[in-house]
């Protein structure tokens, strides 16, 4: 009996600690945007995120064929987590599709962050990108622009 009490009380205290290691995925600091090319320059050490993507209709059946990457001086970055929601735009329905990426300690110093749109060459055909397509649903470069930013005290 008292080896059962002590297993249900170390299940019990494990229990109570899942909630306070779950991982909360939330956007940190201000927001860096690439795309808008702004800001030039922000606070040292201060945190921040960069968070782009894409919205899209999802009849048109490109959920899930769109891409998002980040490069951090050269050098690619994973995103923190992704998010999409869900929510009317212009009387029609669609999906919003970000990558974030935490940048919680800041940075100092001058340091460029390239982003690149990915889409299938089909979907960049329909909207002027790109002039051919020979496998429609070939990943191509939808969009690339590149910020730098100096991090000042």
């Amino acid at each position: 009996m008292k080896k059962r009490m002590i297993f249900l009380f170390i299940l019990f205290l494990l229990l109570i600690a899942v909630p306070v290691t779950a991982r909360i995925e939330e956007p940190v600091g201000g927001q860096i945007d690439i795309l808008q090319g702004t800001p030039n320059a922000y606070d040292a050490d201060a945190p921040f995120h960069i968070t782009h993507g894409w919205e899209i209709n999802p009849r048109d059946g490109y959920q899930g064929k769109m891409d998002f990457e980040l490069y951090f001086d050269g050098k690619f970055r994973n995103e923190d987590y992704k998010y999409r929601t869900v929510g009317p735009s212009d009387d029609t329905e669609y999906v919003k599709l970000l990558w974030v990426h935490n940048f919680p300690e800041g940075m100092r110093g001058l340091h460029t962050f390239t982003g690149i749109w990915y889409a299938p060459c089909s979907y960049a055909k329909e909207r002027g990108y790109i002039g051919e397509c020979k496998m429609p649903s070939e990943r191509v470069a939808f969009l690339t622009k590149e910020l730098t930013v100096l991090f000042v005290p």
